[in-house]
């Protein structure tokens, strides 16, 4: 059943695994200085690991930094940030090149490699702030084993371009009207601009199902439109929508 923790989970586990835009702030060195992350994911050990650029952290030793994560939604038209993330955590930064095919293919001298450990992270959403676990978190080795297939979420998209904003924005009616499963993530009363009147954007999508944000005149909504199980893969994602779309 989904869950607003799930949901939750799923997008803090996307946005420090590499779909989202990550910076660290070094807490025991200078706390004023955010330092840009040009690749983070997790290692075939499920550790967290980060890469920045040697110029930017060639001071820096292990300590605790604060890492603070951003999500936009998937679209080009307009620049919607969907979640934000925060977390203290304590960065052990590798000798030479590490090994961690997934950010980089090739060995190079201008990042340095860093292992983050960390127990929890908060996250800011349209439910409002959650905590989140990283024992809730299920990735590297775990997924693997379990042999799941990542969701490119950009060809995701494109699955949802075929089904048309029209339907969307009826799906996003009959979740509010609780005709569909899924959640009602927001809704609240918000002056808008004119030309956002009657308009539908998909803000992200996921094993479970995808997120949409509709606006009014005076109103917001974002919904999450479920599945009736995980789909795991873009070939399952795709029969999952064609089973909501109908």
């Amino acid at each position: 059943m989904l869950t607003p923790e799930i949901c939750a989970q799923s997008l803090t586990r996307r946005i420090l695994g590499g779909a989202g835009t990550l910076s660290l702030v070094p807490l025991d060195v200078d706390a004023t200085v955010s330092i840009a992350v040009a690749a983070h994911g997790f290692d075939h050990h499920g550790q967290m690991v980060i890469a920045c650029h040697v110029d930017d952290v060639a001071c820096l030793g292990d300590g605790r930094v604060r890492l603070d994560g951003i999500k936009k939604a998937l679209e080009f038209s307009t620049d919607i940030t969907i979640a934000s993330l925060h977390a203290v955590a304590e960065v052990e930064w590798q000798a030479g090149w590490y090994a961690a095919q997934d950010l980089v293919e090739e060995p190079t001298p201008f990042l340095r490699f860093g292992i983050v450990t960390l127990d929890h992270a908060h996250l800011h959403w349209p439910c409002g702030a959650s905590l989140v676990r990283m024992a809730e978190l299920q990735d590297g080795d775990a997924q693997r084993a379990a042999g799941q297939e990542r969701l490119d979420e950009f060809a995701a998209r494109e699955v949802l371009d075929v089904v048309g904003k029209r339907r969307l924005a009826t799906l996003h009616e009959e979740v509010m009207a609780g005709v569909t499963d899924g959640l009602v993530l927001s809704d609240r009363t918000q002056p808008m601009c004119p030309h956002w009147n009657g308009q539908v954007w998909v803000a992200d999508v996921n094993e479970c199902g995808f997120m949409l944000i509709a606006t009014g005149d005076d109103r917001m909504s974002v919904t999450m439109v479920g599945f009736a199980s995980p789909a795991q893969g873009l070939v399952n994602f795709e029969t999952a929508v064609k089973a909501v779309v109908g």
